[in-house]
């Protein structure tokens, strides 16, 4: 008995995404900005495209009130809920709080916490008291 060892398809195809069609001039001029410039035009509409991460923020932190209506993760929210708005609190009492309204995870809640300080700072719902 002979096998067919014939080969299909050797070359890649490439498939194009069509692109969305608008008609707004806004969004029409926006395609053709450069890396530098869409950066510079999101700063200034304080449109936050990543979360930032690796530096720590250190001092206490106090709550600004500011009510949640981006997509974040479940931990991040519960820390955003815990804060309280009436006095600063460090990491540790940050940490007793968050664990008490229901923070679960296998790590040092401290860690958690300190994790997510710079992004909760830096969107708003929290501001650093030195």
């Amino acid at each position: 008995m002979k096998k067919n060892n014939k080969v299909v398809g050797t070359k890649a195809e490439v498939t194009k995404v069509p692109e969305p069609v608008t008609k707004n001039p806004i969004l029409l001029g926006l395609k053709s900005l450069n890396e530098v410039e869409l950066n510079l035009a999101r700063e200034i509409l304080g449109i936050r495209t990543k979360m930032t991460g690796g530096s720590r923020i250190t001092g206490k932190v106090q709550s600004t009130g500011k009510k949640i209506e981006i997509k974040v993760c479940k931990q991040m929210e519960v820390l955003i809920q815990s804060l309280p708005k009436d006095k600063p609190v460090d990491i540790a009492e940050w940490a007793k709080l968050a664990v008490a309204n229901g923070l679960q995870t296998q790590q040092p809640p401290e860690r958690i916490v300190a994790y997510y300080k710079r992004n909760i700072v830096d969107l708003g719902f929290a501001k650093v008291i030195a």
